[in-house]
């Protein structure tokens, strides 16, 4: 699957890590309800592995004692795009 992109002023407030992390968070969530799955099992296992997920990522943003560390990681769950349209490396 594909990782959700986020779009993102870093500059300003919304490169916030807590603010990052919390957009990530949501853009993981949304992906279940974006993918539209069939069956309510399916919805459920979907939406309780993106629960999972976005949970880790968190966690391990927690876990790092810099800025980059914590962008690092927000960017292996999503993608992050800055406003305007460039893709972030």
């Amino acid at each position: 699957m594909e990782k959700p992109t986020i779009t993102v002023d870093l500059s300003g407030e919304q490169g916030n890590i807590f603010t990052l992390m919390s957009e990530a968070r949501a853009a993981i969530l949304s992906d279940v309800r974006r993918l539209g799955f069939q069956t309510q099992k399916s919805r459920e296992e979907h939406k309780a592995h993106a629960e999972f997920v976005a949970g880790r990522m968190m966690h391990e943003v927690m876990q790092t004692h810099t800025y980059d560390g914590a962008l690092a990681v927000i960017r292996r769950y999503v993608n992050i795009e800055q406003k305007g349209g460039a893709p972030m490396e």
